[in-house]
């Protein structure tokens, strides 16, 4: 399980000790939620390799999902796995997209067409050293590989 600080950065230690946290350096590590769905576990799944990923890391990370606002039943789950939730929107009208290619494929892409988009919005997040903005196609093998900086 995780902890916080007074300030809610989650400490990444999953046994529950404190670990040497560079002082102002945070990792957020972000998911969008478009949907209510069978997924929840995966979520908590998620979150539990992080943690462990980045359990002797020198820097406080948090985990933060998007949270479309139709979504009703999840935020409970996530909220258990430890994710901090924002209700966030579409950031953009589709059909005012200029592009006819971009305009007719972001709004029929993904799992979730042009809910997709809320993900845009971990790039809005301030205050971080790193944001980590996980989506559909990343492999976990990524995962290893990106959390090596954080033992250096």
């Amino acid at each position: 399980m995780s902890r916080s600080d007074e300030k809610g950065n989650v400490n990444a230690n999953a046994a529950g000790t404190q670990t040497n946290i560079t002082e102002g350096k945070r990792i957020a590590y972000t998911i969008s939620v478009a949907a209510d769905g069978p997924y929840k576990d995966g979520a908590a799944v998620l979150a539990h390799a992080i943690r462990k990923a980045v359990k002797d890391s020198h820097y406080s990370m948090e985990l933060i999902a998007m949270v479309h606002p139709s979504v009703t039943t999840t935020h409970a789950s996530l909220t258990y796995a430890s994710w901090k939730h924002l209700d966030r929107d579409v950031p953009l009208d589709v059909k005012k997209i200029k592009g006819t290619y971009m305009r007719k494929n972001s709004a029929k892409n993904g799992c979730c067409d042009a809910l997709e988009l809320i993900k845009l919005h971990a790039c809005l997040l301030d205050g971080y050293h790193l944001l980590s903005i996980w989506t559909w196609t990343l492999r976990f093998r990524n995962l290893w590989t990106h959390c090596s900086i954080f033992r250096t």
